[in-house]
Order: C-alpha cells, then structure tokens, then sequence
C-alpha cells in the first residue's frame, strides 16, 4: 500500500516540485479455506514497522505494518487524514496498492457495505470537510473512472467498447483524451457513479487463487478545483 503525494519545494534559484511516499504493509488474516487446510502464515509481525517472511526469516521494513486484527476504521484513521489535509491544501495524491490476488487489496480499497475501505471513508470526510469550507471557499468536485485492462485503458464513466488514446501535456501529465469527467456534488454522488461505473469493469472472473480475481487494474481519480480568484486543481488518485 503505497501513497505518494507532491509538493512545492522553493529554494533561491527555483521552485521544485519534490515527490514523498511512504509504505504500508498490511497483513490478511487466513480465510476459510486456508484455515481448514492448516495453511501456515506466510509472514509474522514483529512490530509496527517490520515483518518477518516465516519460511525464509527474512526481515522487510516499512513506514508502517498492520497486523490482520487491523480493521477498517482504524487502517484509514492510521493512515489517510493526513493525505486528506494535503489534498484540500492543493497537494496531488496517489495510493497505489500492490499484492498477489486475493491478499486483500480491493477490499482495503473499496471494503464492503458494511466495512467501507479507504475509498468511500476518504470520500466521506472530503464532502464533510467541503461543507464546513463552502462558507469562506467555493470548490467542485469531478470524477474519472479507468480500467487498464490488456494493456489498453478504457473509460468505465461511458461503458465503451472503444479504447482511450494517451497523450502527455507540456509538464509530463500523461491523461486520455476523450474520457468523461463527472461533477459530483456529494458523496451519493460518487458512490452512485462508482458503483454504476464498475459494472462497466472488464477484467474479473474466476481464478485457481480466487473465486473472483482481478484480471485488471482500475484508477480512480478524484479531482478538486479551488475557485479563489483562479481556479486551482489537484488530484486523489487510487490505483
């Protein structure tokens, strides 16, 4: 679980878009199936920022590791309000997550109805935090929705068939062209159009690993426009 987020370093000559990240490890508890057949665990937890690879005694370091009794509320509280202040400050964010299928990954994201991952917990305390701001500063909202899937991306906010072309802008950018940009105005808003917008998703069927593993990757880009005099975009990006 990688975040990464810029910000602007100025010195006496230039200012310097700088780029920081850290890294989280968070650890699956065994599901059913692995319990019944007496899996052993592949890692142990050492501490708050080390894990041991049980087979091998390999020590890995991080900037943070949650052990499997870590649920939700408490993986995003340990780890996302600091990026939320960054983001409302005009900071881009970018959460990119890693793993083999199936070691937890979209749910950590997305979660359940019942256990809400990062994605709609951060949506949530974004229109909160917008609400209380709307007095003193006007901001809007906008969504985009992707799949990379067999090494094209597709626009999942239109459904298409058809493949989307990349292009770079003069500062490095890379954005397709033609993609469909959402305004939402609360936090039903995003959830309705990213729950419409996953049923557009090309790359999920069944696996030997998981019953429904991912076959694709999605990127959901969350972007903030801050109209003060002129109007300042930054962008949430989940990979």
């Amino acid at each position: 679980f990688i975040i990464m987020n810029t910000f602007q370093e100025e010195t006496k000559s230039t200012e310097q878009t700088e780029c920081s990240f850290k890294v989280f490890c968070r650890v699956r508890p065994n599901n059913q199936r692995e319990d019944f057949a007496d899996v052993p665990d592949a890692v142990e937890c050492i501490d708050t920022t080390h894990i041991k690879h049980t087979s091998s005694d390999q020590i890995f370091e991080f900037d943070r590791v949650f052990e499997p009794s870590t649920d939700q509320g408490a993986f995003f509280s340990e780890t996302m309000p600091e990026y939320l202040d960054a983001f409302l400050a005009g900071k881009d964010i970018c959460i990119f997550t890693y793993g083999q299928t199936a070691t937890g990954g979209s749910y950590s994201v997305i979660g359940t109805k019942d256990q809400p991952g990062v994605l709609p917990r951060f949506l949530t305390d974004l229109f909160d935090r917008l609400q209380n701001l709307s007095e003193v500063q006007q901001n809007s909202v906008q969504i985009s929705f992707y799949e990379l899937y067999s090494n094209k991306v597709y626009d999942l906010s239109k459904g298409d068939s058809e493949a989307l072309k990349l292009v770079a802008d003069e500062n490095g950018r890379v954005s397709p062209i033609g993609a469909k940009i959402t305004s939402v105005l609360s936090y039903e808003d995003a959830i309705e159009h990213f729950e419409v917008s996953m049923k557009n998703r090309r790359g999920c069927s069944a696996s030997t690993m998981n019953m429904l593993a991912d076959k694709s990757n999605l990127v959901y880009c969350i972007r903030l426009l801050n109209a003060t005099g002129e109007t300042n975009e930054c962008k949430f990006v989940v990979v």
